[in-house]
């Protein structure tokens, strides 16, 4: 095929004396047609690839990047200044993911922190390096400030995901908080009515299909002596808006925060207000799905003979029942292929071998978190630390722990609430 040619005439007029020509005409052939005019980018800077250029001259910038996954984010916070293509790079979702990856897969812990509220001398929050707290008897934790702290309110920990941490004031108030990026997004209030008589509580999640961070808010409403409901709202940061899903109706919630494990977002209940022989007949295990938005109930291990008093966690990925028979021994389930209840195992069993628990471990919560090397952070009256492998535990001590009321694990990160 011939290439198409495009002829364009161009005259100028001008005002000239009568000696010259009054017109000119200059002809243009183009072989083919002219480019089309050429319109900025629309995409945002922080959704840019990594430069072509080479970060580092001397280094490859694969291997550059690996080395910045590794380092930790108050470094890579201070390195966005030092030129544009570093900013785009360090800023970029791909990087602020493989970072995060790369922090959670560490079997060291180097960018995992302790985070828990104490109530003397006054109420306040404090963090330590989870390193230090494991490998440096007597740390020092430092004393945080977060961006809606007020004496005169109430506030605890609903939760932590991928760095961001779920912060609770007088119920109805609630932050998506980065402690180590020092930014925050304020949810709007639940737009529920509330009655005489009901109380709020909140579970954090991450929807991994759709990228999205959400709260679940139960709102309970107590009418009368066993009379009662929830209502089930569901906010999205994506939409930053909360609409109201179909849940569970006619339970009890018997811990504050919902526990997070498998896009779900779990709760122990009990159908009535009155408890059978002070013991579990009615507990239950509930859950909300923050993908699909549905609701269910999971089946529970059997416990064996004997009261205990049950108590809800998470083990690492898995969902998590304390059983404490209240004098000197506890027993750790988990649910180790999520939705199968033949999967429960009894993945740990706790003889206080030191006399009457409150000598040793005090009031019994689930694991705050689970090492690599075999031991498990636990926290009651004070902070323990439990060896899987030889059945030994240890107190650990830490600067303003012993008026510890809620503690959370939560990994430095990149992501922005």
């Amino acid at each position: 095929m011939e290439p198409t040619t495009i002829t364009t005439t161009t005259t100028i007029s001008t005002s000239l004396p009568p000696h010259q020509p009054p017109k000119k005409t200059k002809t243009t052939t183009y072989k083919h047609p002219p480019p089309p005019p050429t319109t900025p980018p629309t995409t945002p800077p922080h959704h840019s690839p990594p430069p072509t250029q080479l970060l580092i001259p001397s280094l490859p910038n694969e291997l550059t990047l690996e080395i910045l996954t590794r380092l930790p984010t108050k470094s890579l916070i201070k390195f966005t200044t030092i030129s544009k293509p570093w900013n785009l790079t360090i800023t970029s979702p791909h990087f602020t993911k493989s970072h995060l990856s790369t922090s959670l897969k560490n079997p060291l812990h180097p960018h995992h922190y302790l985070l828990h509220y104490s109530t003397r001398p006054h109420f306040s929050l404090h963090q330590t390096p989870l390193q230090t707290v494991t490998n440096c008897p007597g740390s020092i934790s430092k004393a945080m400030t977060h961006p809606m702290q007020c004496p005169d309110k109430s506030s605890w920990l609903v939760g932590s995901i991928n760095g961001l941490v779920c912060v609770a004031f007088d119920e109805n108030e609630l932050i998506l908080w980065n402690p180590c990026l020092r930014k925050h997004r304020r949810v709007p209030r639940v737009n529920v009515e509330a009655k005489r008589g009901c109380f709020l509580l909140y579970g954090f999640a991450y929807d991994n299909v759709g990228d999205d961070y959400k709260v679940v808010a139960l709102l309970c409403l107590f009418s009368n002596v066993d009379v009662f409901e929830n209502v089930v709202m569901l906010y999205s940061a994506k939409s930053d808006r909360w609409k109201k899903i179909d849940g569970f109706k006619d339970c009890v919630p018997l811990n504050d925060s919902g526990k997070f494990v498998n896009g779900k977002v779990h709760w122990a209940t009990n159908t009535g207000l009155k408890l059978d022989s002070g013991r579990r007949c009615n507990w239950s295990i509930v859950f909300v799905d923050v993908g699909d938005e549905s609701s269910g109930e999971l089946d529970q291990p059997d416990y064996g003979e004997g009261k205990y008093n049950l108590v809800l966690g998470v083990m690492g990925e898995w969902i998590c029942v304390l059983c404490d028979d209240g004098e000197n021994h506890l027993d750790f389930w988990v649910m180790k292929e999520y939705g199968v209840s033949e999967s429960w195992t009894k993945f740990a069993s706790i003889s206080c071998l030191n006399g009457p628990r409150t000598a040793v471990l005090g009031i019994y919560e689930p694991p705050l978190c689970l090492l690599n090397d075999g031991n498990m952070l636990m926290f009651g009256r004070n902070l323990v630390m439990y060896n899987l492998l030889d059945d030994s535990h240890s107190s650990l001590k830490i600067s303003d722990f012993y008026a510890c009321i809620e503690a959370l694990v939560y990994v430095e990160s990149l992501v922005l609430p």
